[in-house]
């Protein structure tokens, strides 16, 4: 037995589509491995510079082929409108065309030196707030008013103080020098906390409700447009 002419041909070409397919397989294991593109991302200023900019450098060593564009700015910013491919977001989300995806919970709380509360004092109540030099952080949506809560009880005090500035670090940097008091998310503070550098202030208290930090980006459906899309990435 012995194929026709046209089983013949039928052999080669299955021979030759199968050859075919082992090729791209390989190629696409091979674009798997190779990751490429560009990544534009949004960070929060403070954060990101404290926390994130050495994630992104090892993602950069990591990755060389891929082209990061990071923006580190406290603004909220429009990521399908501007085209970005992800942001770290702090608080509430509101924008519904985005997907999110938890990372942690943060409070934002009170700290000041310890420097500071034996010259003035600690306040034992947020009303006794107004009699202290409170450093203020512009950024804050009820800014100059400090919305706190304890359990069931809400109270908003609106503070003074020598020093505001739209930068957390700042801030920061008064707040350790013995200025005044500094409210502010647990991730800014936490090391100082930890060494001593400063103390919690009002302890049972903090600014609004527990908020969280989020991974956000364009949903599938609205991201056909980004730019920023990487290739041999699921």
């Amino acid at each position: 037995m012995r194929f026709t002419d046209e089983g013949e041909r039928l052999v080669a070409k299955v021979r030759e589509a199968h050859h075919l397919i082992s090729e791209a397989e390989q190629e696409a294991a091979e674009g798997a491995a190779s990751v490429r593109g560009r990544l534009r991302l949004a960070l929060p200023a403070a954060m990101g510079r404290r926390w994130l900019s050495a994630m992104v450098a090892d993602f950069v060593l990591t990755y060389p082929q891929v082209m990061v564009e990071a923006e580190y700015a406290d603004r909220f910013v429009d990521l399908i409108g501007e085209g970005f491919d992800a942001a770290i977001r702090i608080g509430e989300l509101a924008d519904n065309r985005l997907v999110a995806r938890k990372l942690c919970d943060h409070q934002r709380i009170l700290c000041a030196s310890p420097d500071y509360l034996a010259r003035q004092g600690a306040p034992v109540n947020p009303h006794q707030l107004t009699d202290h030099n409170c450093l203020g952080f512009s950024g804050l949506r009820s800014f100059p008013e400090w919305r706190l809560m304890s359990g069931e009880q809400q109270v908003s005090v609106k503070v003074t103080g020598s020093l505001r500035s739209n930068d957390n670090e700042a801030l920061l940097q008064a707040a350790r020098r013995g200025v005044g008091i500094l409210a502010g998310g647990d991730w800014l503070m936490g090391e100082d906390l930890a060494s001593g550098r400063l103390v919690r202030v009002l302890p049972d208290w903090q600014l609004d409700v527990a908020a969280c930090i989020y991974l956000v980006r364009p949903s599938a459906r609205l991201n056909n447009g980004c730019p920023g899309r990487l290739q041999g990435v699921a």
